[in-house]
């Protein structure tokens, strides 16, 4: 075996344990359970639709012996992860760097937070930076034809890929070719990058087939091309909610929350490397520079400004895995700064390359989803919580979708329940056919439909925080969740993995924001509980807990404060003015502008000191 042959085997098969070690044990946050189910189901994802992640990782998955079926496709992200390592380090080779710069950037690329994070559960982003690490393989070969059809079948895995698209025309603007050659090309090309592109024809055909996870319901080219194009979504539109103005301040912040998270990824040992490394290639060899460099630009600091997020803890969570790709290029930049070092003198390039990666691994040993079982233990005591042949809406929220979703179609969990959410996306059929195309008229038809439920033989449950969502109707706690009829004594059977400590005010405190914004769920769904019992002590405590677990989480404080108002205005009723006075100070700790609140706070303490003088 060459030089070239051992030390790549070595990076893959060190990525690939990495990885393993790390991965999750089965379905995590986020769109996790949404990948898994639809592998495994060849179901359809939310749009675009993902055909090529969906198609690869259930052929993949299926041919792995052990474990259960979120363990295998988080595995295909782990294989994905150890092959884009392995590819970098062949792109470095056939630049022409030596091994030890090649293999440096490699394990810069390999003990990242954002590839590793995704290495580990079953995501599209690892399998893109294949897709992305085998077109500049094939550009610096000049495989020109072969580069397209990857651009395109990586295309239906991630459509940032397009980004990428800069830096090769770029290339071949650089190549010189006549119009003559480029001629005889075309037809070649544009084979190649329909076959690619090809594999969306597997949503048509598949939705015709009427899977469970059939979102957008493509089974005319209407829908089919509503679903590829995220027409639902905005096809140019990422912004969750109201996007920020187009300004120049924004502009800046854009860069710099792009700029923080790429510092995280690479250090300043990575930094500094990638910087010398596009001065001392560029003296060498332009167009390859060009492209790597240009990708980098496209893919890291402009994709951030065209998405133009908002500035929330939301939008900085979701942004960290399109660090990924810019990595990727940085990382190829870096090799050809620590190129330049080797050349001067290998020892304190091997020292720097040392120093640098002795201070990531131990960060990236950190970054592990090793025992991360949040997720499925929740989607688990979900399930718990539901008496036999029920019927259950879900009235949103992704963890609920995606967790159920898995538990039932692929593990085939509490077959007895009737499963529906209140959108008509995952769990479809309730609402009737034309209901997401009804408009303002959906609530008026989702009353009128669970109001006949309500009446019927089966239990009818909500995943919901609000009481109330029944017209009508009071619904009592059901544990996590609400139905007609109650059952507290569910939460001493829940499994609260990795959610302790949850019954006081905790600062144990999670990276990733998915899971930082399911972790305070059951504090909030207990609190709520006890409040409705009037112990708005043991409310407080709760809601306290949830709070110091996320306080950053979108959908957390804005409940809190609501409930807590409620929960004040209904102790003062109760002239139990001293409960209502420190339910206003926690609101005011939290939310210190909050006018009412201070209002009614004197209020309250007035009519506390005047009770106190009747006395």
């Amino acid at each position: 075996m060459t030089r070239n042959g051992f030390l790549g085997s070595v990076l893959f098969l060190s990525g690939f344990a990495f990885y393993l070690y790390g991965a999750a044990p089965s379905v995590s946050v986020g769109d996790s359970g949404e990948f898994i189910t639809a592998a495994h189901t060849l179901g359809i994802p939310h749009p675009p639709g993902f055909p090529t992640y969906t198609v690869l990782a259930r052929s993949v998955s299926s041919l792995i012996p052990f474990g259960n079926p979120a363990f295998r496709t988080n595995l295909f992200s782990a294989l994905c992860g150890a092959i884009a390592v392995l590819l970098l380090f062949a792109i470095a080779r056939e630049a022409g760097f030596g091994l030890l710069a090649s293999g440096t950037g490699a394990l810069f690329y390999l003990f990242s937070r954002a590839p590793l994070a995704n290495s580990q559960v079953s995501e599209v982003f690892a399998l893109h930076a294949v897709f992305l690490a085998s077109l500049f393989l094939t550009a610096f070969r000049r495989q020109w034809a072969l580069a397209l059809f990857l651009l395109a079948l990586g295309f239906g895995n991630h459509q940032t890929i397009v980004f990428a698209l800069p830096g090769f025309l770029w290339i071949v603007w650089l190549e010189g070719k006549t119009p003559t050659s480029w001629k005889v090309l075309l037809p070649t090309l544009g084979m190649a990058a329909l076959l690619g592109g090809s594999v969306y024809a597997f949503l048509y055909g598949r939705a015709a087939c009427h899977p469970f996870l059939n979102i957008g319901q493509a089974e005319s080219l209407d829908k089919w091309w509503r679903l590829v194009t995220r027409a639902d979504y905005g096809t140019l539109t990422l912004a969750l909610g109201t996007a920020p103005a187009r300004t120049l301040a924004n502009t800046v912040l854009h860069l710099q929350r792009f700029g923080a998270g790429w510092f995280q990824q690479v250090r300043w040992v990575g930094a500094a490397a990638g910087l010398l490394g596009i001065w001392s290639w560029w003296q060498q060899d332009k167009q390859r520079t060009m492209l790597v460099l240009t990708s980098f630009l496209f893919l890291g600091p402009f994709f951030f400004w065209f998405g133009n997020l908002p500035f929330d803890a939301q939008s900085r969570g979701l942004l960290e895995r399109f660090q990924i790709a810019p990595t990727l290029c940085w990382c190829l930049l870096a090799a050809a700064g620590f190129q330049y070092l080797s050349n001067r003198s290998q020892w304190v390039a091997g020292a720097l390359m040392l120093l640098s990666l002795g201070w990531m691994i131990p960060l990236a040993c950190a970054t592990s989803n090793r025992q991360e079982l949040r997720a499925y233990a929740y989607g688990r005591n979900t399930l718990h919580s539901l008496p036999p042949a029920a019927v259950f809406l879900m009235d949103g929220g992704d963890d609920t979708f995606y967790t159920t979703a898995y538990l039932t179609q692929v593990e085939h969990r509490r077959t007895d329940i009737q499963f529906h959410d209140r959108g008509g996306v995952v769990f479809p059929g309730l609402y009737g056919p034309d209901f997401r195309r009804l408009g303002p008229q959906k609530e008026a038809r989702r009353q009128a439909i669970e109001q006949t439920l309500a009446q019927g033989m089966r239990p009818l449950c909500y995943a919901t925080m609000n009481p109330d969502i029944l017209q009508g109707r009071h619904l009592e706690a059901r544990g996590l969740l609400y139905g007609l009829s109650g059952a507290s004594a569910l939460w001493d059977l829940y499994n609260l993995r990795q959610i302790a400590p949850w019954t006081a005010p905790s600062t144990q405190w999670v990276e990733d924001y998915r899971t930082r914004a399911l972790a305070p769920y059951y504090a909030y769904q207990r609190g709520s509980l006890e409040g409705t019992r009037g112990r708005y002590a043991e409310g407080v405590a709760y809601f306290e807990s949830a709070q110091a677990a996320g306080p950053d989480v979108l959908w957390l404080t804005p409940n809190l404060l609501y409930t807590l108002h409620v929960w004040a205005y209904n102790a003062y009723k109760k002239t139990d003015y001293k409960q209502a006075r420190r339910i206003y100070d926690v609101i005011l700790r939290w939310n210190p502008k909050d006018n009412v609140a201070l209002s009614n706070q004197r209020a309250v303490t007035a009519e506390e000191a005047r009770t106190h003088a009747g006395r």
